[in-house]
């Protein structure tokens, strides 16, 4: 896990405190590069947020219900023996609905958090210890939106583009594969249907007249009933 990565993994998980359909709701990581991430994340939220401006750079939850939602989340996280990470204690101001970047460690698939939409500061790091357990653990989940491959190995790049489905995918960065106006973007099964962007977008809002025009003279009359010899020589000449 470098820094670069890291830095934009923590942009696109908390951009907007975390409020946005793309923003990723867990990340997979080798076991032995969980502690780097945990480390990078916590640089990436002290040096671009702090206190003074967290109205401002740093976004609050939309409303009470909402940030009520993500502290009962990690309550029952907690409770349940996840490790809960803040990654910034100073951004932290229930008044205001400012939930700080926060990282859940060892969290079970039944929480809450690991079943559901985050949409939210809050980040679950699951690790792996072989790639294909990565996809295993993608696969056996709804198709997400978003799927965001991190390497530059292009064979394990290629792997998980083979292995796995997604409404779109971004390597080695977060959202920006929306701001490609020339990229269809849309979602697959339950993360959505149809897509939109560019021409993509054109097709998907405008409705398609389908329109079938019969010569004058047509042998379709041969295939109506009483069926014969006739009936037969033809749907062989047409099935051959």
């Amino acid at each position: 896990m470098n820094a670069r990565n890291g830095a934009r993994i923590a942009a696109g998980k908390f951009l907007n405190a975390g409020q946005t359909c793309i923003a990723p709701d867990y990340a997979l990581v080798h076991e032995a590069e969980r502690d780097a991430l945990v480390a990078l994340l916590r640089t990436c939220a002290a040096h671009h947020y702090s206190p003074q401006n967290a109205g401002g750079d740093y976004a609050s939850i939309v409303n009470g219900a909402q940030h009520a939602r993500l502290c009962a989340w990690l309550d029952e996280a907690r409770a349940a023996g996840a490790r809960v990470i803040p990654l910034h204690e100073g951004l932290h101001d229930g008044a205001r609905r400012v939930l700080a970047p926060t990282v859940v460690l060892d969290a079970s698939d039944s929480l809450a958090l690991m079943r559901e939409e985050i949409f939210g500061p809050v980040l679950p790091v699951v690790t792996y210890r072989h790639f294909d357990e990565a996809l295993d653990y993608v696969n056996v989940r709804p198709r997400p939106l978003s799927l965001y491959v991190f390497d530059d190995n292009p064979a394990r790049i290629k792997r998980a583009l083979e292995a796995c489905t997604a409404g779109s995918v971004a390597i080695n960065d977060c959202l920006f594969q929306f701001a490609q106006s020339r990229l269809p973007f849309g979602g697959i099964g339950p993360s959505g249907m149809g897509t939109y962007h560019g021409h993509a977008g054109f097709l998907a809002f405008s409705k398609q007249m389908s329109v079938f025009r019969q010569a004058r003279w047509s042998a379709t009359a041969w295939l109506r009933p009483p069926y014969g010899a006739r009936a037969e020589r033809l749907l062989r000449w047409l099935l051959r």
